[in-house]
């Protein structure tokens, strides 16, 4: 039996917002250290702290965590490679639940921060 992912990979990832290689703009050779240098710079650029609570850098940055949240891991990032993807694009299904704010926190320690801004829920 021969089971080609090819096709669903090219539709899955066929905008930005679903590839999460450029949503972190690395390559997809990215070494691990590489997945996380990016995410630690862009995640910086795109807090909402830092960009007045916006929508946009909220939802970047929302992004951003997803992004790394599978390719940080070296069995999720697997798995997306190989084109299997969950409910929203993303292996092991939605990650819409999942706090950016504690994976922020997880790079890059509580820094002295109070945690996510006040509006955040």
């Amino acid at each position: 039996m021969n089971f080609n992912f090819n096709h669903m990979r090219e539709e899955q990832c066929s905008s930005d917002e679903e590839d999460y290689y450029k949503i972190l703009e690395v390559n997809r050779d990215a070494s691990s250290e590489e997945i996380k240098k990016a995410y630690r710079k862009l995640s910086m650029i795109h807090h909402p702290d830092k960009n007045g609570n916006s929508e946009e850098s909220t939802i970047k940055f929302k992004l951003l965590a997803s992004a790394y949240e599978v390719l940080g891991n070296a069995d999720k990032k697997k798995l997306y490679d190989m084109g299997i993807r969950g409910g929203n694009g993303s292996p092991f299904g939605d990650f819409e639940h999942v706090n950016p704010f504690d994976i922020f926190n997880m790079i890059f320690g509580s820094m002295g921060a109070a945690g996510p801004p006040p509006n955040h829920p």
